[in-house]
């Protein structure tokens, strides 16, 4: 794993708590994208930066190959390998689920609680020039606005798909042109959530959608990131 350093957990806990607090890590991590497309997971090295026994660390992983954010190869684990159909039928089911959840954020919630998210991210945003910082500033405005859908089902299907595809979501954005097109897309999507404009929300998502699927499928077919063997 790319990942490195320990992050123990307190031992005094069930081993089922201890594999939902190992899940909950990897999950924010995968989410953030900080591991290559190549990285390895294993019950042995995950044992040993959290400080537990084998045991949660294998029901944890087992745990996200059931989600789809890790998949298992002989002895280890290892993030999935898409291809240009599995990752077109991916975005055809995100498209369906997504614009028609923020546009109902604007429909159901009081609009002041709408003007306070927007407020905080843009200042969330300002002045994240650096790659790293805006990738993990964007990662926290989306959870953000995640948290403000009603239906429960909905959003934990949206972030199921966020963390599958995370990994390589986060290599397109350290390209510049795909870094400002991100940003502009962003802004405009606060922009219609401050207008209280479900259609221009529904727009907005739908083009963020568009584009972050472009970007991902140019890098799958320019060998930049994991594809099938």
């Amino acid at each position: 794993m790319s990942k490195s350093g320990s992050t123990h957990l307190p031992s005094e806990r069930r081993p089922a708590d201890l594999a939902t607090g190992i899940v909950g890590v990897l999950r924010q991590e995968l989410a953030a994208g900080v591991y290559e497309p190549e990285a390895v997971f294993t019950e042995l090295a995950l044992s040993e930066r959290f400080g537990v026994s084998r045991t949660p660390v294998r029901e944890a992983l087992l745990l996200l190959e059931r989600d789809g954010l890790l998949v298992q190869r002989e002895r280890s684990f290892a993030l999935p390998r898409y291809s240009r159909q599995q990752m077109d039928n991916l975005f055809d089911v995100r498209r369906q689920l997504e614009p028609y959840a923020l546009r109902r954020i604007v429909e159901l919630r009081p609009a002041p609680e709408i003007d306070a998210y927007v407020a905080w991210a843009r200042e969330a945003l300002r002045n994240k020039a650096d790659t790293a910082a805006y990738i993990q500033a964007h990662q926290n405005v989306r959870a953000e606005l995640l948290r403000l859908c009603h239906n429960a089902f909905i959003r934990n299907a949206i972030e199921t798909f966020d963390h599958q595809t995370a990994f390589v979501r986060q290599q397109t954005l350290r390209h510049s042109e795909n870094l400002t097109l991100s940003v502009r897309l962003t802004n405009e999507l606060l922009d219609a959530l401050s207008k209280h404009d479900p259609d221009a929300v529904e727009a907005a998502a739908e083009a963020s959608l568009q584009a972050a699927h472009q970007a991902i499928i140019h890098l799958l077919e320019n060998g930049q990131a994991s594809q099938p063997a």
